[in-house]
């Protein structure tokens, strides 16, 4: 089980096994709870250190971005249809 603390954008905290004392609930940044290198000052768990991660989106988010790779995909699929003799045959399509 890992648990996982936002520092900054783009940058977690994670750390293994962790546990819930109080000192890991108001630990949140350091020289907020935690050391400068991200060691709970308050836990008396098995592993109070936390490890930094740089994490980035590289999909974009969003309702119109998944409308717009699904329009994608249907032009292309469409072109696929046409280029191989799909005018007049059926196809199923599954609208969520």
């Amino acid at each position: 089980m890992y648990r996982y603390l936002p520092l900054r954008p783009g940058v977690v905290l994670s750390r293994s096994e962790s546990h819930w004392c109080d000192g890991c609930f108001r630990g949140r940044a350091p020289g907020d709870g935690l050391t400068p290198n991200y060691h709970c000052e308050e836990c008396d768990g098995p592993d109070p250190q936390w490890t930094e991660h740089e994490i980035d989106r590289t999909d974009a988010a969003g309702i119109a971005s998944r409308r717009a790779l699904a329009q994608a995909a249907g032009h292309k699929r469409a072109a696929q249809l046409a280029g191989a003799g799909g005018v007049g045959k059926f196809i199923i399509v599954q609208a969520r």
